[in-house]
Parts: structure tokens; C-alpha cells; sequence
């Protein structure tokens, strides 16, 4: 049986049968040719994990841009206004890593990662705001929150709106 189309012979996610036994669709996934593969795997991934994608690049590109020559301030923060920390740093790595481990999970893994740092960005901004409000002026405070403020909106937005999960109708 020719392997490369092993895959039609099951449901996605299931065991495929080949020669009598069960194999995982992993090891009847990789024997198939990159290109159907790629194909595969763009069908299969839903909006949620593709956005969980984005904000992984997007959270991995803030992390490596503290590492770009120029794009610190002579007073140590990211275009004048941003403290990098390396707590701050492990954050954003972290995030990113969380992101791209729940985009390649799942949907609903990536729906949970969404929530998450909806609520995380969410507490991060309250408390920046309230610890810094007699430290600066307004004007710096709202636009050094801006970037997590945003970020959190947008992840509660994905989080409620993006392929929303269907209730199960009950039947009397």
C-alpha cells in the first residue's frame, strides 16, 4: 500500500490502519511528501491557532529586539521609553513560547492562552499604572501601558469572538 495515502483511509487525529495494526496519524503524517504536508497542516489549523501563531512571532520579536544594536536608549529603555528587565525579557520569551506550544495544541489551547494573558496584561497594566501614577506624568504613563493595555484587549476580543464555541442544544 502505497504510504502517501495511508491518510485518507482514517479520521483526522485517529489511528490509521496499515497492514492490520494501528499507526499514529504522526507517523503516517511524516511519511508524507513536505508539500502535502503543508497543505495538511494549513487545513487542519483553525483562526485561534493561526492568531496564537502571530502573537508567538509577535512576542519572540519584542524578545529578540532587545538584543538589535540602536533600538536602546542611552538611558537603557527600548526607544526612550520601555524598561527591559530580564524578568521583563523571560516574560516576553515566555509568552511567545506559551503561545506558539498552545497554537500548535490546539484551539482551545490557544482560546485558554488568549484568556490568560487577556487577565495577565490586564493586572500588568492596573498595577504599572497605580505604582507609577505619581512618578510620571499621565501623558508617559498611558502611552508606556498602551502596548499591554492593546494587547490585552485584543487578546480578550480573540479570546470571546473568534470561532466561539457552539452550545450543545439540550433536547427535552
Amino acid at each position: 500500500m502505497d504510504r502517501s495515502r495511508r491518510i485518507r483511509g482514517g479520521r483526522q487525529g485517529q489511528p490509521q490502519r496499515s497492514e492490520g495494526r494501528e499507526q499514529p496519524a504522526h507517523v503516517v503524517y511524516s511519511n508524507l511528501n513536505p508539500r502535502i504536508l503543508r497543505k495538511i497542516m494549513a487545513q487542519n489549523t483553525s483562526k485561534l491557532q493561526k492568531l496564537a501563531w502571530g502573537f508567538s512571532a509577535l512576542f519572540l520579536f519584542v524578545y529578540l529586539l532587545d538584543f538589535v544594536p540602536g533600538i536602546m536608549a542611552e538611558n537603557g529603555k527600548m526607544f526612550g521609553l520601555f524598561s527591559m528587565t530580564p524578568i521583563v525579557d523571560f516574560g516576553h520569551l515566555a509568552l511567545g513560547a506559551l503561545a506558539a506550544l498552545s497554537a500548535w495544541r490546539s484551539a482551545k489551547a490557544s482560546r485558554i492562552y488568549f484568556y490568560v494573558l487577556g487577565v495577565w496584561y490586564g493586572i500588568d497594566v492596573i498595577m504599572f499604572f497605580v505604582s507609577h501614577f505619581n512618578t510620571m506624568s499621565l501623558l508617559v504613563n498611558a502611552a508606556i501601558n498602551m502596548p499591554h493595555f492593546l494587547t490585552s484587549i485584543a487578546a480578550f476580543w480573540i479570546a470571546i469572538n473568534v470561532e466561539p464555541p457552539h452550545a450543545n442544544p439540550v433536547h427535552p
